[in-house]
């Protein structure tokens, strides 16, 4: 049912590929709203979260998923990907403002800081649909294929899951669902080297959606999503 186009030209096409794929990957927000270091708002018996958890630094991230693509006589190539994902980015954590703990036993208006060490991620589950269009040049034993293409990722939810150990010895965690956001669209650059049915693979996506308008509220000062794949595949037929 995904690729019912693909498989409905069949017949036209000179070779029809199927394959199953898994990747990992490097994952992180750039822009001026992402977050290098931040700070935890523990809550006590209310949940704490990060104060901004879109984190500019790498976290490792994975994924799965199925591909057909139609490859012509000349070499060009059609193909569409369908996935799920697991994305992390990490923040680091410098400081708690302890709302409510055993050290402050009230709600603390003032607010003071406890100095802290520790980190933020946000994990981000998505589904993705990528659409591409390609080349494929014949090697001695492997196939290259340039491959463009488009990342449309439609989360399914985000978590702020943060740990950070204060000076005064009580360790802060948050485990926090956002907003999620409904889509983030991401210009993608794949090289695929093919030897017999396994394939390898590695891609650069960049978002092109400024994520401020739909999940932050940091005002127009950017916050877009990079990811790192390398991934490997086993074609079907």
């Amino acid at each position: 049912m995904l690729f019912p186009l693909l498989l409905s030209t069949k017949i036209f096409a000179q070779k029809i590929e199927l394959s199953v794929f898994a990747n990992t990957g490097l994952f992180h927000y750039a822009g001026n709203s992402s977050a290098g270091s931040t700070f935890i708002n523990a809550g006590g018996s209310v949940q704490g979260y990060t104060n901004n958890p879109y984190g500019n630094k790498y976290g490792l991230s994975y994924g799965l998923g199925l591909k057909a693509q139609q490859v012509s006589k000349s070499g060009f190539i059609f193909g569409i990907e369908a996935g799920y994902e697991i994305l992390r980015s990490k923040t680091n954590i410098d400081y708690v403002y302890p709302y409510y703990d055993t050290v402050y036993p009230w709600y603390d208006l003032t607010y003071s800081t406890v100095k802290s060490s520790g980190q933020t991620f946000l994990q981000n589950n998505y589904l993705n649909f990528s659409p591409y269009l390609g080349y494929r040049f014949n090697l001695k034993k492997v196939k290259l294929d340039i491959l463009p293409a488009l990342d449309f990722a439609s989360n399914i939810s985000s978590y702020d899951k943060g740990k950070a150990t204060g000076t005064n010895g009580i360790v802060y965690e948050t485990n926090f669902k956002l907003n999620n956001s409904p889509l983030d669209v991401r210009l993608r650059y794949n090289a695929v080297a093919n030897y017999g049915r396994f394939v390898l693979y590695v891609s650069y996506a960049h978002g092109l959606i400024n994520l401020d308008k739909k999940i932050a509220n940091f005002g127009p000062t950017g916050l877009k999503s990079e990811l790192l794949r390398l991934g490997l595949s086993y074609r079907l037929f």
